[in-house]
C-alpha cells in the first residue's frame, strides 16, 4: 500500500479519518469493501478506535460476508479487526422472493437461518437489513408497484435481528429502475403519506421494543405462504405473523398461551389458554403480537 495515501486517509494528523471523526461522524460505510485490501480496512478501524472506541466500521457487499472470497483469497472481514457489520444484501434478495411468492417461508427461513448460523451474533444484529440502496432499483418498482407487498416487507425489515435501514424516498412510495432512475430526487408534495405513516408506525414499534432489537430468533414453520417468527428478550416475548398470499389463513400450530396485544392495532387483544390457539391472518397481511 502507498505510504502517502495510507497517511492521507488514516495516519497522519489531519487525516481524513481523524478530521471527520472530530467533527462528530461516528461511524464509516466502506463501499465494495471486497476491493479493499484486508489490511487496509484493518488500519481503518484501528485510528478509528483509537479516536472513539464506541464508533462503528460498516462494509458495503452483496455477499455472505462472512465466507466471502475476493481475487481468490477468504477475506477477514467478520474476524474481529475490520468491520464490524454489512450491508444485509442476501437478506434482500430472499426477502424480495418470499414476498413475490418465488420462494416458500421454509425456503425463506433457511436462507435466514443460514445467515444467523454464518454471522457472528453481533455482526448478525448489527447488519444493516436493506431493501433499497443507491444500487438496486427502487423496492417499489421490484414489487410491481403493490404497496401491500411492500408492507410485508417493511414489517419483517423492522422485526428480523439487524438495524433496519431506508434509502431516502422508499418510505415516500418513490419508483424507480435501474441506474440513474433509481436515484431520483425526494418527491416533494408528492409524497405517499398513507406508506409514510406506515412507516413511522413500525419504527415507532421497533424502537419501543427491545425485543425486536435484542431478542433471540425462533422461526416457525407453520404455513408455506406465512412466514412467523418469536422474538425473546428476558421477559419479552414478540410473535410476528405474515401472510404474503391471497387467502386468509389461520395459524394454529404454535403454543401462544397468554395474553397479547396486536402491537400495530393495540385496541386487538387476544387471551389464549392451552395449546390450542387459533390466530386468523387476513391475505396480504400481518399481526405483531407481544405477550403482555
Amino acid at each position: 500500500m502507498e505510504k502517502g495515501y495510507i497517511d492521507y486517509i488514516i495516519r497522519s494528523e489531519n487525516s481524513i479519518i481523524k478530521k471527520w471523526m472530530e467533527f462528530g461522524a461516528s461511524g464509516w460505510r466502506l463501499n465494495v469493501i471486497d476491493e479493499l485490501p484486508d489490511e487496509f480496512i484493518e488500519l481503518i478501524r484501528t485510528r478509528m478506535q483509537e479516536i472513539n472506541k464506541d464508533t462503528i466500521l460498516l462494509g458495503d457487499t452483496w455477499d455472505d460476508a462472512s465466507n466471502k472470497i475476493s481475487y481468490s483469497k477468504r477475506r477477514k472481514y467478520l474476524q474481529g479487526r475490520e468491520v464490524q457489520a454489512v450491508t444485509n444484501y442476501p437478506l434482500r434478495e430472499s426477502l424480495i422472493n418470499f414476498t413475490k411468492g418465488y420462494i416458500k417461508s421454509d425456503r425463506f427461513k433457511n436462507k435466514v437461518m443460514s445467515l444467523y448460523e454464518n454471522y457472528p451474533r453481533e455482526s448478525f444484529y448489527a447488519n444493516t437489513n436493506i431493501i433499497g440502496t443507491n444500487d438496486t432499483e427502487r423496492i417499489l418498482t421490484v414489487l410491481d408497484e403493490n404497496v401491500e407487498l411492500l408492507k410485508l416487507i417493511i414489517v419483517i425489515q423492522f422485526t428480523l435481528p439487524g438495524v433496519p435501514l431506508i434509502y431516502y424516498g422508499d418510505e415516500t412510495g418513490l419508483k424507480g429502475g435501474k441506474e440513474p432512475d433509481n436515484r431520483k430526487s425526494y418527491p416533494w408534495g408528492k409524497e405517499n403519506k398513507e406508506l409514510m405513516v406506515f412507516y413511522k408506525k413500525i419504527i415507532s414499534i421497533r424502537n419501543a421494543e427491545d425485543g425486536l432489537k435484542k431478542g433471540d430468533l425462533n422461526i416457525f414453520e407453520i404455513d408455506s405462504d406465512v412466514f412467523a417468527f418469536e422474538r425473546n428478550y428476558e421477559n419479552e416475548k414478540v410473535i410476528i405473523l405474515v401472510n404474503v398470499s391471497n387467502e386468509q389463513k389461520l395459524i394454529k400450530d404454535i403454543n401462544l398461551n397468554g395474553s397479547y396485544v396486536n402491537l400495530f392495532n393495540i385496541s386487538e387483544k387476544y387471551k389464549f389458554v392451552g395449546n390450542n390457539s387459533i390466530v386468523t391472518v387476513f391475505p396480504h397481511n400481518f399481526k405483531i403480537l407481544k405477550k403482555i
